[in-house]
C-alpha cells in the first residue's frame, strides 16, 4: 500500500522544482524502494513523465531505464541529466567525450541485448576488478555479492551505482542510494547490511555438514 501511494505521488513532483527533493527523500529509505516507484511510469501516457522517471531509475542505475534513456538522446542528444543518468546505469562514462550521444548510441547497439549484469563484469574487468561471470543469474550469489562489495568500496565511483543495484538484487537487503559522487564513509554505511547478509550467509555454510 505504501509504495502505491508513493508511486501515486511521482506525478505531482515530476518535472518540478520539488522533483529532485522528492526523490532524495523516496531514495534515502530504499534506493530499491525508489526504483520500484519510479519504474512503475516508464510506460506513462503524459509527455515528460516517463522521461523524468527514467533519468532518476537511470540514476539509481535501474537498467530497465535504459532503453528509455537512449531513446529520449534522438530528440536531445546534449541533455546532461540523460547522458548521467546512463553512465550510472550502463556503468560506463562517455559524458566527457566530444560527441557522448553517438558513442552511447554504438556502445547500445553492441551491447543492448547482453544481460545487464554482463555491462558490469566488463566495467569492472576495464577497471582491474573481477566479478563472476554470471554472477546475476548464480544460485549461489556468494562469490558475486563478495566481488560486489570490493567494487563498491574500493572501485572507481562511476562502477558503485550499478554495483549496490545488484547488491540489493541479491541479497534482498535495501540501503539508501549511492552514486558516484557519494563520501566513502557513506558507502560503507550503506554497505553494512549487505556485509550483515554475507557474513550471515558464510556462517551457515561454515556451519553444514560436509558430504
Amino acid at each position: 500500500d505504501s509504495r502505491l501511494e508513493l508511486a501515486s505521488l511521482f506525478p505531482s513532483f515530476a518535472g518540478t522544482q520539488l522533483e529532485e527533493s522528492f526523490c532524495r527523500a523516496l531514495s534515502s529509505s530504499g534506493a530499491g524502494l525508489a526504483r520500484t516507484v519510479l519504474l512503475s511510469h516508464l510506460e506513462a501516457p503524459r509527455p515528460g513523465l516517463a522521461h523524468r522517471a527514467a533519468v532518476q531509475a537511470g540514476r539509481l542505475a535501474d537498467p530497465a531505464s535504459a532503453p528509455f534513456l537512449i531513446g529520449s538522446l534522438g530528440q536531445d542528444p546534449r541533455n546532461e541529466e540523460t547522458l548521467v543518468a546512463l553512465a550510472a546505469c550502463l556503468a560506463v562514462d562517455f559524458t566527457s567525450m566530444p560527441d557522448p550521444a553517438g558513442v552511447y548510441t554504438a556502445w547500445w547497439r553492441d551491447h543492448a541485448g547482453d544481460p545487464a549484469g554482463k555491462w558490469l563484469i566488463k566495467a569492472a574487468k576495464d577497471a582491474g576488478f573481477f566479478l563472476p561471470e554470471g554472477f546475476a543469474q548464480s544460485p549461489d550469489p556468494v562469490a558475486g555479492v563478495t566481488a560486489l562489495l570490493e567494487i563498491l568500496e574500493k572501485g572507481p565511483g562511476i562502477l558503485r551505482p550499478s554495483s549496490a543495484f545488484w547488491l540489493n538484487k541479491l541479497t534482498g537487503e535495501d540501503a539508501p542510494a549511492v552514486t558516484s559522487t557519494t563520501p566513502s564513509a557513506l558507502v560503507s554505511r550503506a554497505a553494512r547490511d549487505w556485509k550483515a547478509w554475507l557474513e550471515g550467509r558464510l556462517a551457515v555454510e561454515a556451519a553444514e555438514p560436509g558430504p
